[in-house]
């Protein structure tokens, strides 16, 4: 039954495609115990600059494999971002991760077609009223589910009932405790370059008072900045930021390789730090802002998303600052060695993303 259904399913693909236009996209639907899954089979190159352009040919799955460790981060990232921009669920929010990023070495579909695709799962709450999928980009119009012997198809612009409800009650939509997860998930393990970011802000001999100033900074500022785009009052700004955010993390190096700056002009330092904030806030809408949308208690699901993500930021200081007492009478020539190496990953990468 399986090798039947990966043959429907690479038809499904192969016909799917004119040049390289992604028009449709299999998931295959589960419930239990109150929550739901849908494992998609993700053609990476929805997550192109140029996804509807036919004379972009398909990336094989040897390209997958390929990739260094930098490339497969962004790589997610820019799946995450796309996957949220089509995927509707209703009344709650989902989560996105990759199953084979979990295994050593990288596990990657293999398809008649050949080309590159990942393994995403998208979890969420069934509520008293039952699950929606709907479409919402016309980066990939169609959306298959298959769940048990049932394909389901949903086109761009519907919302279609895909999972019975409860009986009686209310619709259960995410607390606050759900929104604390998914700031915490959002940093550790997903944010490469936020904990980068936040390594930086521990270096350049400060004192722990100074970094978790810093960090509540840090946290006040992309609060701000993903609170109004997740409200529509800020546009996303795509790509651009993304690439300020890699700068960013050079940033934090470079100051850290200036010296102290919490007995000199530490209103410098902290200035820096809030307006990266500013730009991390907008490359977190992306990926969060969705989970925000509608929401009926949208301040209290923005607070508690932004207390996830500074408990994770204090888990990285924390762990930071041990491998810096551990480090004892080296202490100066390792945070000058990571201060270089902050500066030296973030301008690749941002030369990767530009």
């Amino acid at each position: 039954m399986k090798g039947l259904w990966m043959l429907v399913f690479g038809w499904v693909l192969t016909t799917g495609l004119s040049g390289h236009v992604v028009k449709q996209t299999y998931g295959e639907l589960k419930e239990k115990d109150g929550e739901w899954s849908l494992r998609l089979t993700f053609d990476i190159g929805l997550a192109e600059e140029r996804p509807n352009d036919p004379l972009v040919p398909q990336k094989k799955r040897a390209y997958l494999l390929g990739l260094n460790e930098a490339e497969h981060m962004a790589l997610q990232k820019r799946v995450r971002d796309v996957v949220r921009q089509v995927v509707i669920a209703k009344p709650s929010s989902y989560d996105v991760s990759f199953p084979g990023y979990a295994q050593q070495p990288y596990q990657f579909p293999e398809l008649l077609s050949d080309g590159a695709y990942l393994e995403v799962l998208l979890r969420g709450k069934v509520g008293v009223e039952g699950l929606v999928l709907g479409v919402a980009s016309d980066l990939c119009p169609r959306l298959v589910v298959s769940k048990q012997d049932q394909l389901i198809e949903i086109e761009k612009g519907e919302e279609k009932v895909v999972l019975d409800g409860k009986d009686g009650g209310e619709v259960e939509v995410a607390g606050a405790w759900d929104f604390i997860g998914i700031g915490f998930h959002h940093v550790l393990p997903l944010g490469w370059d936020h904990v980068l970011f936040v390594v930086g802000l521990c270096l350049g001999g400060l004192a722990w008072r100074v970094i978790l100033g810093q960090s509540l900074l840090f946290t006040v500022a992309h609060s701000v900045t993903l609170g109004l785009t997740a409200a529509d009052w800020l546009p996303e700004v795509g790509v651009a930021i993304e690439v300020v955010i890699a700068l960013s993390i050079a940033g934090m190096g470079w100051l850290a390789l200036r010296g102290k700056s919490d007995d000199g002009t530490p209103w410098v330092r902290y200035a820096v730090v809030f307006g990266f904030g500013l730009a991390h806030g907008v490359g977190f809408a992306g990926a969060l802002s969705s989970s925000l949308d509608g929401h009926p208690q949208f301040l209290m699901a923005l607070a508690s998303m932004n207390i996830g993500v500074e408990l994770a930021q204090v888990v990285v200081i924390l762990g930071t600052l041990v491998v810096l007492r551990l480090s004892g009478g080296k202490r100066a020539g390792v945070e000058k060695g990571l201060a270089w190496m902050l500066v030296a990953v973030g301008l690749a990468v941002a030369f990767i993303r530009v």
